[in-house]
């Protein structure tokens, strides 16, 4: 059974399920604890439905909001931002110029030198240590793909402004990770005595670390940097919004009113927790909608 009456403080309409006579409910438009009073008039299924429509469109329908508020925080990523990329940072400048320059003609470069000079002293070795030389051969051409061929590719590709080369540039780092760990870790397969190894190790273990770091730096330089972004049209990554606290949905009063027989029922707190209750009259089980107003204060 629902029960219309006027608000005493604004005026407006309200009807009202589950509530009888001297029970208060909420105005959905002031706010205000009204008392259903004693000259409430039965209201009409057609009176109810456009009460409901009204109040789910109305600017102060707390109940909508607070759906909207649950559903937020309910979802796996809350809110995402994309935030557009600043446009002065724009263009092949700074240290994305100088990672340019360092993978398409500094690095290649630098490598060259290294694969000559080690071959040149992996032939000297191999004569005592003949495993050595098939050993530096199979790092060499590492090298040479990836720290070189591979290098000036993607150094060209970032100076191009190419789609996709940022992600390129981030596979290359890692594989230069891998190859100078792959590198190390063929000199156990040298055939070097155990006083040998330890030399050489003690040479290119201190090396290895300071490599690793520059890779990381620049690994976090394509992820972080605002030039970059600008330059590839890249968005900020998605930034988590925290949903404002929403009140839990008000419990429904310790007595109400059955809406299909009017029978009195004494609500356990469950009940009134979760706003659902079953009828011990008519056996009828009875859900409050959110779009209803809030049944106390």
């Amino acid at each position: 059974m629902a029960l219309k009456f006027t608000c005493t403080n604004c005026g407006t309409d309200i009807v009202v399920q589950f509530l009888k006579v001297g029970d208060k409910a909420k105005c959905h438009n002031c706010g205000a604890a009204v008392k259903v009073p004693e000259n409430a008039a039965n209201a009409s299924e057609d009176e109810q439905r456009r009460f409901a429509d009204n109040l789910a469109t109305d600017k102060h329908d707390v109940s909508q909001v607070l759906n909207r508020e649950t559903r937020a925080m309910q979802s796996p990523t809350t809110s995402a931002a994309s935030s557009p990329p600043d446009v002065r940072y724009k263009g092949v400048r700074g240290w994305l110029l100088f990672l340019c320059v360092n993978l398409t003609i500094l690095g290649p470069i630098g490598n060259a030198m290294i694969i000559s000079a080690s071959f040149a002293e992996a032939t000297v070795v191999s004569k005592r240590y003949p495993s050595y030389l098939p050993i530096e051969i199979i790092g060499d051409v590492l090298v040479l793909a990836v720290n070189i061929v591979y290098s000036i590719y993607v150094g060209i590709r970032l100076w191009r402004v190419r789609p996709n080369a940022v992600d390129s540039a981030k596979n290359f780092l890692i594989l230069a990770g891998v190859v100078a760990i792959v590198n190390m870790l063929l000199l156990l397969l040298a055939g070097f005595s155990e006083e040998v190894l330890s030399a050489v190790m003690a040479l290119s273990l201190p090396e290895l670390g300071p490599n690793l770091a520059i890779i990381g730096l620049w690994y976090r330089y394509l992820n972080r940097s605002k030039r970059v972004r600008a330059t590839f049209g890249l968005a900020q990554g998605p930034v988590a919004i925290r949903p404002a606290m929403v009140a839990r949905p008000e419990r429904l009063p310790e007595s109400v009113v059955c809406p299909n027989c009017s029978a009195e029922l004494s609500l356990d707190d469950t009940e009134r927790k979760t706003r659902q209750f079953t009828c011990p009259a008519c056996k009828t089980r009875t859900m409050v909608s959110e779009r209803l107003p809030k049944s106390t204060i």
